[in-house]
């Protein structure tokens, strides 16, 4: 009879980030971060009954909890098991298979079973292949310690590090070509090293090979081969130019993908909204109120050839709007359509950009062009993990996480008009109208704090008198905030709203580091603790008083003079501001200032945080 022991067990699937950013439309986007959800979450979630079994991270509740397509679980699960080594193992192994299996069943999504009979060349069989080998699946086990709950993390955590760093590529196949099983008995294959087999592909002509040799890459994720790549059509035309005319919502002119990208974009597409949606949701709901030029705007884009083209069954907008009935309509036309400047381009129909400009100087409002995302993460989690000491504590905070993730959607979708991508522990990405993302983003973080002050307490009580009320033992958020012009590249403003947030944490975290990239690239960025929101709130109130000349004139002098003398720079911005306004309203305007910097220290900062504020306004 085998030996019971308690474990303590994790399985993760690591280098998500790469999926994640491999995006070119909001949907790639929110497809590849649900999958990595979904898979961990449908594989543990027979596990949650079971007597022998007790997760730690997630909370049971989450795993319970049908969200509304939200990748809401993290990409490691951590639980403890009593059971015997052949049982970890074979739980381990079969947890892997259900991952596997459930990613090559993709091939059975409605639009692909409808492709695959015009597919060719082995097309099917690659899919598969690609599908089931795109995530590396890691899993580890270590015997728990008795009243050493973190000992054993520790051990658990190193393991798990070590098979991440340790494993390899599957080196028995050769994508590019027929795969080739290097274990089959064939006299070629037999005694040769990966390399010399390669070679021999590179160099010889292969006769009738299922994938041919130069094929393309994906255009998305730039790793695996395209579908459909024959020896006469190595960029897999015949297929792909037939896709860019028949699906045009589905697909770009010029996208040859890969079967896990395919996958991805045709994932329940049409049911997330689009950036330019996004960018324009404000400008929606400020036509409730004008049901004429609603119906102008209609018109117009009604007569453009192909008009189906710009019409959609599914509300493009997000849930709150759609409860207004006199905007049915309007609804289902994705706000890039509403933009003049995309009609600029349509050489067949210039005419419907200036139309609609008529309409909205009537209006005196304009559709934004930019829409804001958004990434947070909790701030040293770590250290204060590691001050939980035991399972009970660390299963505490997991339901809070939970209760927190539960909230995030809420406050992005009912309260400010965005659209939740993930929301798992504390980590955060959403896309957001401009208007509402500073909000959304303060909200956000208000309700981590207010979710966990009861576990601070206790972390606090633990602490030596020296450690108590530092920053790193505080739940704190910290956040990127990237305001982007909508037709840059997604993946682009992924990295930077990453390189955003980590500037945030490396400032000194509990802040939001934020700026805006216009289409002509013209930029700014900057940093404001969340005790300074109040103030840049109060800016934004007076940014309208403030002349664009007192920002060239400041930025080009400052810049000049490199000083941190406080008291000359004070100096300096009175003077300035005193050329351009009435002494009142500069003092008014240097107080504001002093609240977001009392020193004046940085005021390169400070002419930043202008020109920020000045872009919110101008949306």
């Amino acid at each position: 009879m085998s030996i019971k022991t308690k474990y303590l067990f994790q399985i993760t699937i690591p280098s998500v980030q790469k999926l994640i950013t491999a995006s070119r439309k909001s949907h790639d986007l929110w497809a590849g971060s649900f999958l990595i959800s979904y898979l961990l979450k449908e594989a543990v979630k027979p596990l949650k009954d079971k007597e022998n079994i007790e997760f730690i991270f997630p909370h049971e509740d989450l795993l319970e909890k049908e969200e509304d397509e939200i990748a809401n679980v993290p990409n490691k699960i951590l639980f403890t098991i009593e059971a015997s080594k052949d049982e970890i193992k074979e739980l381990g192994q079969n947890l892997e298979k259900s991952i596997k299996s459930k990613l090559k069943n993709l091939i059975k999504a409605e639009f692909i079973e409808e492709k695959l009979p015009e597919m060719k060349c082995g097309s099917k069989e690659l899919m598969e292949y690609q599908l089931e080998n795109f995530v590396n699946v890691i899993w580890g086990a270590v015997p728990l310690e008795e009243n050493n709950y973190i000992a054993s993390l520790d051990k658990l955590d190193k393991y798990i590090a070590y098979k991440k760093s340790s494993t390899l590529p599957n080196r028995r196949f050769i994508e590019s070509y027929k795969l080739i099983d290097l274990e089959e008995e064939n006299p070629f294959v037999e005694g040769l090293s990966f390399e010399q087999i390669y070679k021999y592909f590179i160099d010889e002509e292969v006769k009738e090979p299922h994938f041919v040799k130069g094929a393309y890459r994906c255009t998305l994720c730039g790793d695996r081969i395209i579908l459909e790549a024959t020896g006469n059509d190595y960029k897999g035309n015949c297929f792909w130019e037939d896709l860019w005319k028949k699906e045009e919502k589905l697909f770009t002119k010029g996208e040859r993908l890969c079967g896990v990208c395919l996958a991805k974009r045709t994932f329940k597409f049409g049911g997330f909204p689009s950036v330019s949606e996004i960018a324009t949701t404000t400008f929606k709901i400020f036509l409730k109120d004008y049901p004429k030029a609603v119906r102008e705007i209609i018109n117009v884009i009604k007569s453009a050839e192909n008009e189906k083209k710009y019409f959609s069954e599914i509300p493009q907008t997000v849930p709150k709007l759609q409860e207004e009935s006199q905007l049915k309509e309007l609804l289902k036309i994705d706000g890039e359509y509403l933009i003049p400047q995309v009609w600029e381009t349509d050489e067949e129909r210039p005419d419907i950009a200036r139309r609609l400009t008529d309409i909205y100087k009537k209006l005196n409002k304009f559709p934004s062009d930019s829409f804001a995302i958004l990434l947070m993460d909790g701030d040293s989690m770590g250290t204060k993990l590691r001050v939980l000491s035991n399972i009970k504590e660390q299963k505490d905070l997991s339901k809070k996480l939970s209760e927190f993730t539960q909230k995030v959607k809420e406050i992005v979708e009912d309260e400010n008009y965005g659209k939740l991508i993930y929301a798992g522990g504390d980590d955060v990405l959403a896309l957001l109208p401009i208007e509402f993302a500073l909000k959304c983003t303060y909200e956000i973080q208000e309700k981590f704090r207010e979710k966990l002050n009861k576990i601070e307490d206790k972390i606090q009580d633990k602490l030596p008198d020296e450690k108590k009320d530092k920053t790193e033992y505080k739940f704190t958020m910290s956040s990127g905030l990237l305001f982007a012009y909508h037709k840059l590249p997604l993946n682009y403003i992924l990295n930077k709203v990453r390189e955003f947030e980590q500037k945030a944490k490396n400032i000194g975290k509990n802040r939001v580091y934020f700026g805006y990239i216009k289409h002509s690239l013209a930029y700014a960025e900057a940093s404001i603790s969340w005790d300074k929101y109040k103030a840049f709130k109060e800016l934004l109130n007076k940014e309208s008083q403030i002349p664009n000349t007192f920002i060239t004139q400041s930025y080009e002098l400052f810049r000049e003079l490199e000083t941190t003398n406080s008291e000359m720079n004070e100096k300096l911005f009175k003077s300035l501001l005193k050329r351009k306004l009435s002494e009142e309203k500069s003092i008014e305007i240097i107080e504001t200032f002093k609240r977001l910097d009392n020193q004046f220290k940085d005021p390169l900062r400070l002419i930043n945080i202008l020109k920020i504020a000045k872009y919110i306004n101008k949306r």
